[in-house]
């Protein structure tokens, strides 16, 4: 089961990078291939403008496809850095979670969670419980 606070995903941005690891765990869901088709080419992205207002002067530029640690990401891993949004990303597990029949619980939280019975029993804070052989959490 799925326990998630938020109904839904919110519409302000937040982090937009997702990483090598991140990546390749998707990859190993079945989810790399969505997730090239929505990514922009690096090409788009890579150079971050620093500045008082989208028309002014530049207090600086930095090209992240031209740091050093670049080429040690890309050493590490087979999977490449994605500039994808939070929203867009969480709306495409959402449809994940759904495609592949998974219990949600959308506005809910886990309250208290118990180990026995060779699992975890969570408590939600409507009362109802949750079993599962094991918890993952974030």
């Amino acid at each position: 089961a799925l326990v998630e606070p938020r109904t839904a995903p919110s519409a302000h941005p937040r982090a937009h990078v997702l990483t090598a690891r991140t990546l390749e765990i998707c990859e190993d869901l079945g989810l790399g291939d969505a997730l090239r088709q929505i990514a922009p080419p690096l090409e788009r992205w890579r150079r971050f403008r620093y500045c008082d207002r989208v028309d002014g002067a530049d207090y600086a530029v930095a090209d992240h496809g031209a740091a050093p640690a670049w080429a040690n990401l890309e050493a590490a891993s087979d999977q490449r850095v994605q500039h994808i949004s939070q929203p867009v990303f969480e709306a495409l597990l959402r449809r994940a979670v759904a495609d592949a029949d998974i219990e949600t619980r959308y506005g809910r939280r886990v309250v208290d969670v118990g180990l026995g019975g060779g699992g975890v029993a969570c408590v939600l804070d409507d009362g109802a419980t949750l079993g599962a052989e094991y918890l993952v959490a974030a």
